[in-house]
């Protein structure tokens, strides 16, 4: 419902921290965590759409939310895969001047 009122960044990456926590609480075994996983993926893929294509002026809080995801994702241990949004991360260039 929060989502609803703001999207602030903050916001998204709690939810998607309460998705993921809920693998930790499930007995469920292997499936069970990857399927929280799963979810908590899903969340930061809408937030991550939602700063790219909604509101393409909110550059740093986009870059923000991508970097807590990947920090989740190494969080996640042999469940993590990073590769996927290292490969999102914006590109950090060094201006030169001629």
């Amino acid at each position: 419902r929060l989502l609803d009122r703001t999207k602030h960044y903050k916001v998204w990456v709690s939810y998607a921290k309460f998705e993921a926590s809920a693998a930790e609480h499930k007995e469920d075994g292997i499936e069970g965590k990857k399927d929280c996983i799963r979810r908590a993926r899903a969340v930061l893929d809408r937030a991550n759409t939602y700063y790219k294509d909604s509101t393409p002026e909110l550059k740093e809080e986009r870059a923000t939310l991508l970097e807590d995801w990947l920090n989740m994702e190494t969080g996640f241990g042999e469940f993590g895969d990073g590769s996927v949004v290292q490969s999102m991360l914006p590109k950090k260039l060094k201006k030169r001047k001629p």
